[in-house]
C-alpha cells in the first residue's frame, strides 16, 4: 500500500518548523545536564530521553521526500557550528542578570 503523497511544501515547512528545532532540544537536554552536573542517574535519563528524541526526528526527516531531506540535512549540517555562538550569547545574557540582580540586592 503507498503511503499518501503529502505536498513537498508543507512537508518541508514541517521539518523545518518542527522537527529540526526538536533534534536541536534534545541535544541542547545532554549539553545542560552535563553542564549543570545532574547526578548519574538523572543524566542517565537525559541521555535516554535525548536519543529517543534524537532518533524520531531522524526517523522522521528520512521519511520524508527525498528533496525534503536533503533540505533538511544541509540546513542541519549549516545551522550546527552556529550553536556554540547561541551558547555564548545566553551564557553572557545569564552573566549580566545575575550581575543586575546582586547589584539590585545589595542595593536594597
Amino acid at each position: 500500500m503507498a503511503r499518501p503523497r503529502v505536498a513537498a511544501a508543507t512537508q518541508t515547512d514541517r521539518i523545518w518548523k518542527v522537527v529540526l528545532p526538536y533534534l536541536y532540544s534534545a541535544v541542547a537536554l545532554w549539553q545542560v545536564c552535563y553542564q549543570q552536573k545532574v547526578p548519574a542517574k538523572t543524566m542517565r535519563a537525559a541521555i535516554v530521553i535525548g536519543l529517543a528524541a534524537a532518533t524520531y526526528c531522524l526517523w522522521a526527516i528520512y521519511g520524508a521526500d527525498s528533496e525534503t531531506t536533503r533540505g533538511a540535512m544541509i540546513l542541519v549540517l549549516v545551522t550546527v557550528p552556529i550553536f556554540p555562538f547561541f551558547i555564548r550569547s545566553m551564557r553572557a545574557a545569564a552573566e549580566r542578570k545575575a550581575a543586575e540582580l546582586a547589584t539590585s540586592a545589595v542595593s536594597q
